[in-house]
């Protein structure tokens, strides 16, 4: 496989800026929005907005690979992976709208699992293109044009969604309609352009897998049920680092994503700030540590590929930990700014490292499915995290406060992020450096 140009490395990594624009806008921006609106008792938010995103979480955990494995082996006149791009592109801009109108917490569950449904459908393509059509060799700048692809969204994406909702004299649903507009029109612009490139893409045919059999988009009913009972079908014995790999990702996203998830409703809660200013404080937050992320991400790609990802991926853990420690005292906005740029400064060297990795360990010949069930490690951490919604809820209403839960939160926080360093250093260092070896 010949070397890719840094210009269509881009070009191939674009649709992960409208993946990530739909995650930091909707959640937990627009769906805390929501669940604010249905839940009049702010004692049971966190427990309401954990419980509705778990479920979808599960959902994403368990569809990504299946997803993926039917890309894998589809055969179309559109190549592999185009028919589930463009199709779950068109679910989800309609699902985005329909968010807006959501009239109980009932409903908006249920749309936010089908949401989930088709992003992964797109997710579980969009992470084989690269696989498909970048040698081992650019994996980690690769791997660094993914990540910086998808930080503007990450910037942009709080920053919008706070600015918008944050508009007091708007009502709930069209502040939400405002937002899913703009998502929608970045989703279709930046949809279109993937296409157009990824029409060229060579490798249509499915892989010769001693596992599967190619299935044809339209083949029979049995052969598609078997394709989704072999999707999990792994030798973790042969795969040693890939697990341990695997705990890691899960430990920090864990960490991350608690963080990350109830962090309006404790600026607004233990903080004191109203919704609206809880909503704007805290997309520009997560807007500045987006830029952080951007400054560290693609150099740490260069960076993976000549010392090795294990030893940056030890240290992402450490950092961010650091950030999550001192995020326990913070009471004022220029503490919880300082604790976050340490948990970038972790992000950003986790983001690149890890992905890069996973494309080391997994096997090219069945990259998607691979990739989709490291899935199962980032939405099952990301789904466990909003389990510490009730716990939060429960330990304040215990002990009749509005603090202790979050603080008790935020401190197991610390800890995984520890462990998660703790579980990369079990991973084989040939791995992590193999391609520098090879070179």
């Amino acid at each position: 496989m010949s070397r890719v140009r840094t210009r269509d490395l881009v070009f191939l990594s674009l649709y992960g800026l409208a993946l990530s624009m739909a995650s930091s806008t909707l959640d937990p921006p627009v769906f805390t929005a929501k669940v604010n609106q249905l839940v009049a008792d702010e004692g049971w938010r966190n427990t309401a907005l954990g419980l509705l995103t778990f479920v979808g979480l599960v959902v994403a955990a368990l569809s990504q690979p299946v997803w993926g494995a039917l890309s894998d082996h589809a055969t179309t006149r559109w190549g592999r992976r185009i028919p589930f791009l463009v199709g779950g592109s068109l679910a989800n801009l309609i699902l985005f709208a329909l968010v807006a109108f959501a009239g109980d917490l009932w409903l908006l569950g249920f749309i936010i699992l089908l949401i989930q449904l088709a992003s992964n459908a797109v997710q579980g393509a969009y992470q084989g293109l690269i696989p498909d059509q970048v040698p081992p060799s650019q994996h980690g700048v690769a791997a660094g044009v993914k990540s910086l692809a998808e930080l503007p969204a990450v910037i942009l994406g709080p920053l919008v969604a706070g600015l918008l909702l944050g508009i007091g004299n708007w009502s709930v649903t069209v502040r939400v309609l405002a937002v899913v507009g703009f998502l929608q029109v970045l989703y279709v612009i930046v949809t279109l352009v993937t296409l157009y490139r990824a029409r060229n893409e060579t490798n249509h045919e499915p892989t010769n897998s001693p596992v599967y059999q190619p299935t044809n988009l339209s083949a029979s009913q049995p052969a598609i049920r078997q394709t989704i009972r072999d999707t999990f079908r792994i030798d973790w014995r042969a795969n040693r680092d890939l697990l341990w790999w695997l705990a890691n990702r899960a430990l920090f996203w864990f960490a991350l994503l608690t963080l990350r998830s109830f962090l309006i409703n404790y600026v607004e809660q233990v903080m004191g700030l109203s919704a609206e200013e809880a909503q704007r404080v805290t997309g520009l937050l997560a807007s500045v540590l987006g830029v952080l992320t951007f400054l560290i991400v693609l150099p740490s790609g260069f960076i993976a590929d000549r010392v090795g990802r294990r030893p940056l991926l030890i240290v992402s853990g450490v950092a961010a930990a650091l950030g999550a420690f001192i995020l326990l005292s913070a009471r004022s906005l220029p503490v919880m700014f300082g604790a976050g740029l340490f948990i970038g400064l972790g992000g950003g060297l986790f983001i690149t490292s890890s992905w890069a990795l996973a494309t080391e360990l997994v096997p090219k010949a069945e990259a998607a499915r691979y990739l989709g069930i490291t899935n199962l490690a980032t939405a099952g951490g990301s789904a466990a995290a909003r389990l510490t919604g009730p716990l939060i809820d429960g330990v304040n209403h215990f002990f009749d406060s509005k603090t202790l839960g979050y603080v008790g939160v935020y401190a197991l926080v610390g800890l995984l992020f520890l462990l998660s360093s703790w579980a990369i250093y079990h991973v084989s260092p040939e791995h992590g450096r193999a391609l520098t070896t090879e070179r």
